[in-house]
């Protein structure tokens, strides 16, 4: 909940103007001052129990000047930080429920204030609870998708009614949203929902309304018009008709169509004209989703892997293009021929040496070939290019590769 707090901070700085209990630290108005103490205080490695207790009674002292919801909503945020960076149980339930004092309050002086729904909402003791409050925020804004995806989420922890009831609120806020990935990820989960649920025909007239919020049809008669030569309508039609979400619930039909279209516009394009053409990268992206959603497309396409990348190959790799991208997805597809799908992976990597994914892939197929040694090799540089935070799959795969002969 970073934004609510860069919020709640903001708030905090403009009610510092009008009191006379200013921060030690920071000028009054100072937002990002205010922002950083609170997370010199509370949240970075150095921070202890002392220090966020010094920044709670500033908040404190506000309070007492003037009954501003922001100032007890942020109070509240602390007493959580302060509960987080607690060792002892009972102090911790204590700091746990002044943080729900704090969002009591600054409801009492504003029922309207969404982040302390917000925060009663994150410290209710039951799904029920919740649940109310979560209902609370989506009658001042129904129009807030986090709030309804956190109330079908709760709301499913109360059984098939609870699940039901949480996706008129899902459908609900699909309904309002713009064509997008968290829109087409969204249709995903309710249509899951709506299975798990044992509700085929609710599924099924779900799945009716995506399919013409999506045109797959209609994309790809536009584009077939263009021959693929605008980039932008291109770009466009890719994101919605081969976006992952929408394959795994319509099919792959229109990412196929598309896929296809833009290889035989590749086919009239001269060797000099493709090197750095935009479309390569459009098809590399294309299909990776297909990739991502293989096993359902195995059983209606069979040996689509193996012509796919045999397409590519006539008409993307024999004009030797620049792009990574499609030589990595070539070699994912030819993960039955050892030779061309190696040749690809350091295709790629030769093409960019300082992409950790790339490098990973080459690793991982070093590995699956049992060059454990050279694996370790790739492994160790795609850790050099990655923050720390991201090594842990990379040494992981680092002892298994050391256990190959």
């Amino acid at each position: 909940m970073h934004f609510v707090l860069v919020f709640l901070l903001v708030c905090l700085a403009t009610s510092a103007n009008q009191s006379h209990a200013q921060s030690s630290v920071c000028e009054s108005g100072d937002a990002q001052c205010l922002e950083l103490e609170y997370l010199r205080e509370c949240k970075e490695a150095g921070a202890t129990v002392q220090s966020c207790e010094r920044w709670l009674s500033r908040l404190n002292d506000l309070l007492e000047e003037q009954q501003e919801p922001e100032l007890a909503v942020a109070a509240g945020y602390t007493s959580i930080a302060l509960a987080d960076l607690s060792f002892d149980s009972s102090v911790e339930s204590k700091y746990r429920q002044d943080a729900r004092d704090y969002y009591l309050l600054a409801y009492s002086w504003n029922p309207q204030n969404i982040s302390s729904l917000y925060g009663l909402a994150a410290t209710s003791a039951s799904p029920q609870e919740k649940a109310d409050w979560l209902k609370k925020i989506l009658e001042i804004d129904p129009d807030d998708s986090f709030a309804s995806r956190s109330l079908a989420t709760n709301l499913g922890a109360l059984g098939k009614q609870g699940v039901l009831e949480g996706l008129t609120y899902l459908a609900a806020s699909y309904s309002s949203m713009h064509p997008s990935a968290q829109k087409w990820a969204l249709a995903s989960r309710i249509y899951n929902d709506y299975i798990v649920a044992g509700e085929a025909a609710q599924a099924k007239l779900f799945l009716e309304s995506v399919r013409t919020d999506v045109r797959g049809a209609e994309i790809q008669a536009e584009l077939d018009r263009s021959a693929y030569e605008s980039i932008e309508n291109v770009r466009a039609g890719s994101s919605t008709i081969c976006n992952v979400d929408v394959v795994a619930i319509l099919g792959s039909d229109f990412c196929f169509g598309l896929i296809e279209g833009i290889l035989n516009a590749l086919d009239a394009t001269t060797p000099s004209a493709i090197i750095s053409d935009e479309r390569v990268n459009i098809a590399a992206l294309a299909i990776r989703s297909l990739i991502l959603n293989s096993d359902k497309i195995d059983s209606v396409r069979g040996n689509w892997r193996i012509e796919l990348a045999e397409r590519i190959e006539i008409s993307v790799l024999s004009k030797e293009p620049d792009s990574p991208e499609i030589f990595s997805v070539h070699a994912l597809l030819s993960y039955t021929d050892e030779i061309k799908s190696l040749d690809s992976a350091q295709k790629a990597v030769q093409l960019a040496p300082n992409d950790a994914n790339f490098v990973t892939q080459l690793g991982q197929l070093y590995l699956a070939l049992g060059r454990g040694q050279e694996a370790v090799t790739q492994f160790e540089l795609a850790k050099s290019l990655l923050p720390q935070s991201r090594h842990g799959v990379l040494d992981q795969l680092i002892r298994i590769a050391g256990d190959t002969p």
